[in-house]
C-alpha cells in the first residue's frame, strides 16, 4: 500500500503506519507528522479530499482515555510541533506548540520563577501538551486553579477540512469558547497545534498535610473546614484505598515560608498532631551524604532506592490498568457520593480505591484488572442509579455523573461509557459544524461518531 502523493506532497513526514501504530485497537494506515500550523492545515486539507478518517497522537500516554475511534486511516502525531513559541515572563503567559513535553514546559517556566499551576496525573504529565488540552487531565490543583481548560487563554486549531481557527478569530463558536469547546474534546473536533497558557508565581515553599477522617461524614466536614479561606489550600484531594483502610484527606498548601508555616500549622492542631518544627533549607537531610544525613544506612537506602523509583516513574510512567470511572458531584453532597460508591462497590462484589479532588466534586475509583468484566459493568450501572439522587432537582448541567475514562475491552463491550449525556444535542450539534463529514476521530466523545 504505497503512500498516496497527495499527503507526501504537503508533509514532510508521512510514513506507512507500523503494528504499534493503532489507537485503542484500531490499525491505521499512514502516520505523518507535521511541524507547524500551515503544514498541518495543508496535511488535513489533503486527508479530506481522500476522504481519510483522523486520530491525532501526542505522547500516547493517554490515549487509551475515552472512547475507541470508530476507525482511523491517519494518525497526525505531534511530535515534530516541539517549539515553545513565546514566554512572557512579565505577562505570566507562554505560548507553545502542541507536541511539546509537559514536563519540559514545567521546566522552562520554573527557571523563570512561575508554574503552569497544574498538577495532571503523572501519565498525563509525561505526555504533551496537547494531550492534556485534549484529554482537560487534571489532578490535586484542581480545586484551587481548575482543569486545563480553565488555564489554557488562547488556542490554534485545524479543523478536519484544513482550515485553521484561532481562539481571537472566533471567540464564540456554537454559543461556547474555542478552549472550552476542545479542551476534552479528545481530538474529535479538530488537531490543537497551539495553546497558550496563563502562569503563576512559582511559591517559595509548598508541602500536604495528612487529615484521616472517621467516615464519609467527618471528611465533608474536614472538607469544609480546610476550605477557609485561611488556609487557601491549592488542593483538599481524598484517599481511600478500601472499604478496609484509612479514610482521609491531604490538604496541599503553598506560600511563602512564614505564611505556609502558620497555616501548616492550624492544620496539624486540626489532625490531633503536634506541630512540627518549621523546615529549615539549611539543615537539610543528604541522604547520599557520607553520613547518612544522621540516618541508619539501611534505612537511607530503602529510601535514596523509593526516590530514584518515583523519579523513573515521573519520567517515564507505568501503564495504567484496570478501570477508572470518573465521579462527578456537588462539592457539598462529598459524603454522601462515598456512601453511594461504597455500596455500589459493595453490592457488585468489586474493590474500589477512591481517590480525587473531594474539594471540588470529582473523585477517580478505580477498580483492579483482575475484577470480572460483567461485575464492574454491574458496579457502574448501580453507581449511576444511585448518584441520580445526589443531584438538586432541575439542575442538569450540574447533575452527578459517573463517566468510565479507560478499561479493558472486556468492560467496554458491557456498558456505555459516559451514561445520560445532558448536554447530547449540542455535543452534537458542535460536531456537526466542526467536522460534518465526522471524520476527526470518530466515536471519540459521547455519540459523536
Amino acid at each position: 500500500m504505497p503512500i498516496p502523493p497527495e499527503l507526501a506532497a504537503v508533509c514532510a513526514d508521512v510514513a506507512l503506519a507500523r503494528a504499534a501504530d493503532t489507537i485503542q485497537g484500531r490499525q491505521a494506515r499512514f502516520v505523518a507528522a507535521p511541524a507547524s500550523t500551515e503544514e498541518a492545515s495543508a496535511l488535513l486539507r489533503a486527508a479530506a479530499a481522500l476522504g481519510l478518517t483522523v486520530v491525532p497522537r501526542g505522547a500516547g500516554r493517554l490515549q487509551h482515555w475515552g472512547n475507541p475511534p470508530a476507525s482511523c486511516d491517519l494518525i497526525v502525531d505531534t511530535r515534530r510541533l516541539d517549539q515553545i513559541i513565546e514566554h512572557v515572563p512579565a505577562d505570566l503567559a507562554v505560548t507553545v506548540q502542541a507536541g511539546v513535553r509537559l514536563r519540559d514546559l514545567v521546566r522552562a517556566v520554573e527557571a523563570a520563577g512561575q508554574s503552569l499551576a497544574l498538577l495532571p496525573p503523572r501519565p498525563a504529565h509525561a505526555g504533551t501538551v496537547g494531550g492534556l488540552i485534549a484529554t482537560n487531565a487534571a489532578g490535586p490543583h484542581r480545586y484551587r486553579y481548575g482543569t486545563p481548560r480553565d488555564r489554557v487563554t488562547a488556542i490554534t486549531l485545524v479543523r478536519a477540512d484544513g482550515t485553521i481557527v484561532r481562539s481571537a478569530d472566533a471567540a464564540d463558536i456554537a454559543g461556547q469558547d474555542l478552549v472550552t469547546l476542545f479542551a476534552g474534546s479528545y481530538g474529535s473536533l479538530g488537531l490543537i497545534t497551539e495553546a497558550t497558557f496563563r502562569l503563576e508565581p512559582l511559591s517559595q515553599v509548598s508541602g500536604g498535610t495528612w487529615l484521616p477522617c472517621a467516615d464519609p461524614e467527618h471528611a465533608a466536614r474536614l472538607v469544609e473546614t480546610a476550605s477557609d479561606p485561611f488556609f487557601a489550600p491549592s488542593g483538599i484531594e481524598l484517599r481511600w484505598p478500601s472499604a478496609d483502610e484509612p479514610l482521609g484527606l491531604i490538604v496541599m498548601l503553598h506560600g511563602d515560608r512564614q505564611d505556609f508555616e502558620a497555616r501548616r500549622a492550624r492544620l496539624q492542631a486540626l489532625a490531633g498532631r503536634p506541630v512540627s518544627p518549621p523546615h529549615d533549607p539549611a539543615r537539610a537531610v543528604r541522604l547520599d551524604a557520607p553520613d547518612h544525613g544522621g540516618l541508619p544506612p539501611a534505612l537511607a537506602e530503602e529510601m535514596l532506592a523509593r526516590r530514584d523509583r518515583m523519579h523513573a516513574e515521573y519520567l517515564d510512567p507505568p501503564a495504567d490498568t484496570g478501570t477508572l470511572v470518573r465521579v462527578s458531584f456537588p462539592p457539598a453532597r462529598l459524603a454522601a457520593a462515598l456512601v453511594v460508591i461504597r455500596a455500589a462497590a459493595a453490592g457488585s462484589g468489586v474493590a474500589a480505591a477512591i481517590g480525587g479532588s473531594a474539594g471540588a466534586g470529582v473523585l477517580d475509583v478505580k477498580v483492579p484488572a483482575e475484577s470480572p468484566a460483567a461485575a464492574v459493568a454491574r458496579f457502574v450501572a448501580a453507581l449511576r442509579a444511585e448518584l441520580d439522587g445526589l443531584s438538586p432537582a432541575g439542575t442538569p448541567d450540574g447533575a452527578a455523573r459517573a463517566v468510565v475514562v479507560y478499561a479493558p475491552d472486556e468492560v467496554r463491550n458491557l456498558t456505555d461509557a459516559h451514561g445520560p449525556v445532558p448536554s447530547l444535542a449540542l455535543i452534537r450539534a458542535v460536531k456537526d459544524e466542526f467536522d460534518p463529514e465526522h471524520r476527526m476521530a470518530p466515536g471519540r466523545i459521547a455519540d459523536a461518531v
